[in-house]
């Protein structure tokens, strides 16, 4: 109780929201997480509870205002745990199709400024929202075109997530020549 009555850090107003969710109890979690955004407004917790709770109720345009959020925010201060969230919940909730053109330019930005550094990181988890060998590879090669293409590719045919033997990886290759 102490905790539920002391509005002092948002990440506390976020535990309890977790805890109110985790339980079903919906308004009050919802409470908390609005609690915990007025304390710190981008909060990767606060957003993402209050977009959970939200699409439990059936409200899926505000939770995916809120992942949309949370995706924007990659634009002006990179954070991989607010990524990872975001897709995770994207996969949970069958949102693939919303998110994959806003994850596509998220990619294109993040390819612009940073070309193969972190992109290890960044794109396996990414790529699961693209369904077909064909569209992973059509992403890839969009991405390749951002950048300095041969040596973005030849970093991307070393990435584990990058599997030759299940990819047609050929328009990669003609891209990397052009």
């Amino acid at each position: 109780a102490q905790m539920e009555f002391a509005p002092v850090s948002a990440a506390r107003q976020a535990q309890v929201g977790e805890f109110r969710l985790q339980n079903n109890e919906l308004p009050p979690a919802l409470a908390h997480f609005e609690q915990a955004l007025e304390l710190e407004p981008a909060g990767l917790q606060g957003l993402d509870g209050q977009a959970v709770a939200w699409k439990k109720q059936g409200q899926t345009e505000k939770a995916t205002a809120n992942w949309l959020k949370l995706l924007a925010s990659q634009e002006e201060l990179f954070s991989f745990p607010k990524l990872q969230r975001v897709l995770e919940r994207v996969r949970e909730f069958k949102l693939e199709a919303t998110f994959r053109e806003p994850v596509e330019k998220f990619l294109k930005t993040y390819v612009k400024r940073n070309q193969t550094y972190g992109i290890g990181v960044v794109l396996p988890p990414a790529l699961k929202l693209f369904g077909s060998a064909e569209e992973k590879v059509a992403l890839l090669t969009r991405l390749a075109a951002q950048t300095e293409t041969f040596p973005f590719v030849e970093q991307l045919l070393r990435l584990p997530a990058i599997d030759a033997s299940r990819l047609s990886i050929q328009p990669l290759y003609e891209a990397a020549i052009a």
